[in-house]
C-alpha cells in the first residue's frame, strides 16, 4: 500500500480488495504455516531459525519483485496492457520478452508446481496432526482423509473457470476467516491473562 503513488498508484478498489483477500488469506493460513514450520525447525536453534525461516526468505523476496515487478513496469509502459490480463499465464507472457525464455517457462514451471505441492502436502500434514490428536506422525488414514477433501475442493473450485475461480477463493477465504479471527483475539486474551497472573504470582 505504501508503494501505491506517483506513476504506480493502483485503483481504490485493487488496494482495498486485496488488501482485504491477503489479510483474510493469511489469517486462515496461519495455523497450518505457524504449526508446519515449528515441526520442521525441531531441533533447530534460534539462530538458525531466523536465517532459514525469516532472513532467506525475505531477501530472495525483496530481490525477485526488485528485478522483476521493474521489469514488469517498464514492459506495461511500451507493450498492450491486454496481454497480462490473465491472472495465471502473466508469468509466461512476461518471461517472453527475455532471452532464454524456453528455458524459464519449464524452470518457472517447476517452481509453481513445487510451490503448489508442498503448501497441499504441509495442509495435509498439519490437518492431520490436528485430527489425531495433536500427534507428530499423523496416520496415514487421516492424511489421506484430508487429501481426498483438499483434491475434491481443488476439483470444485476448478469446475468454475479460470474467471471466477479467484473471486470463488477470495470469498471463501474472508468467509472462513472469521472464527479464525476469534480464534486468535481468544488465544491472545487467555495468553495475556496467564502471563499477568504469572508474573503476580512470582511478584508476591
Amino acid at each position: 500500500m505504501s508503494l501505491s503513488i506517483g506513476n504506480y498508484k493502483t485503483s481504490e478498489s485493487f488496494t482495498r480488495d486485496w488488501t482485504v483477500f491477503y489479510w483474510a488469506f493469511w489469517l486462515a493460513w496461519v495455523p497450518f504455516t505457524g504449526i508446519f514450520i515449528a515441526r520442521i525447525s525441531k531441533g533447530r536453534t534460534i539462530r538458525e531459525f531466523i536465517v532459514a525461516t525469516i532472513l532467506v526468505p525475505s531477501v530472495a523476496t525483496m530481490i525477485w519483485f526488485s528485478v522483476f515487478a521493474n521489469n514488469a513496469f517498464d514492459l506495461l509502459g511500451v507493450s498492450n496492457d491486454q496481454q497480462f490480463d490473465n491472472l495465471y499465464t502473466s508469468l509466461f507472457v512476461f518471461l517472453e520478452h527475455f532471452p532464454f525464455y524456453q528455458l524459464t517457462f519449464v524452470i518457472a514451471a517447476l517452481l509453481v508446481l513445487t510451490s503448489i505441492i508442498n503448501s497441499v502436502d504441509s495442509a495435509i500434514f498439519v490437518l492431520g496432526m490436528l485430527s489425531d490428536n495433536g500427534n507428530e506422525n499423523p496416520s496415514q488414514k487421516h492424511k489421506l482423509v484430508w487429501g481426498m477433501i483438499l483434491t475434491a475442493t481443488a476439483f470444485g473450485l476448478s469446475a468454475l473457470g479460470t474467471g471466477d475461480l479467484l473471486n470463488a477463493i477470495s470469498n471463501l477465504l474472508i468467509i472462513m476467516v472469521l472464527p479464525f479471527s476469534l480464534l486468535y483475539l481468544y488465544i491472545i486474551v487467555n495468553f495475556l491473562k496467564k502471563h499477568n497472573r504469572k508474573n503476580g504470582i512470582e511478584n508476591n
